[in-house]
């Protein structure tokens, strides 16, 4: 028995798989209304979730599209990867015996406290920085943005990611396992930021909170943050500065 895309899709509940992803949900019409967690939405909430159409929108950055196409396009997944995903929630469909992982439960979350947190994003953000001087192709693309002067690149710690750091993981399996959690991998183990110039986000006291990739070529989505709640502010320091401060669109 194969996987029945189609039911999976009619009988999942679109709306509480966008809320599980941290995105609050208000009620307009009979569609809800939320933040889009696939462009740097910060003015009213441009993501569209039509329930009755199994539908999702967003005018704003052209995100669109069905549960599964959701599920891929935030988790950085092929559609038949969230397929597979989002199978345990979905009763009466199962998965065909010769897909890959059929017999296997998903994984406990790995926890993580804020400290492990911090100290894990700092090495992926030193990973990447370094990257962006091995891996012309990030410069490159800040050249065509006027956006490449040395001092800026060190000062914000801007890096590349070009899919070189899973090689580089300890093979005991517990930090790829955290940084699963933290959405820096997905769960096939990949990086989700993969050919994104990447930019460190700061909290107050000065630890890498998050991180923004920004996609080199035209491919959707070109912004994408790492998945789950927001945190930290991009330049927090000009924020403190008391003189004109320029507010942009996106890093």
């Amino acid at each position: 028995m194969k996987t029945d895309f189609a039911e999976i899709k009619r009988t999942t509940d679109l709306a509480a798989v966008v809320r599980s992803y941290g995105i609050e949900l208000k009620r307009e019409g009979r569609d809800w209304r939320g933040k889009c967690p696939f462009h740097e939405d910060q003015a009213r909430p441009n993501l569209i979730v039509s329930p009755g159409k199994g539908l999702f929108r967003c005018p704003a950055c052209g995100a669109a599209g069905n549960v599964i196409q959701f599920v891929a396009r935030i988790d950085g997944q092929t559609e038949r990867e969230a397929a597979l995903k989002l199978l345990g929630s979905v009763p009466g469909v199962r998965r065909a015996s010769s897909l890959p992982g059929a017999a296997a439960p998903d994984p406990a979350p790995v926890a993580l406290d804020d400290a492990t947190r911090a100290k894990l994003l700092a090495r992926v953000a030193g990973f990447y920085a370094k990257t962006l001087h091995k891996d012309r192709a990030g410069v490159d693309y800040l050249k065509t943005r006027r956006l490449d002067e040395p001092a800026m690149l060190e000062t914000f710690a801007v890096g590349y990611c070009n899919g070189s750091m899973r090689d580089a993981l300890p093979k005991d399996g517990e930090v790829v396992e955290q940084l699963k959690a933290l959405g820096v991998l997905n769960e096939r183990g990949n990086e989700v930021l993969f050919g994104r110039v990447v930019v460190p986000i700061y909290d107050a006291a000065g630890n890498v909170a998050g991180l923004y990739g920004r996609r080199i070529g035209d491919d959707e989505p070109r912004h994408l943050y790492l998945r789950g709640e927001r945190r930290g502010v991009f330049n927090g320091c000009a924020a403190k500065g008391g003189g004109p401060l320029i507010l942009v669109e996106s890093i």
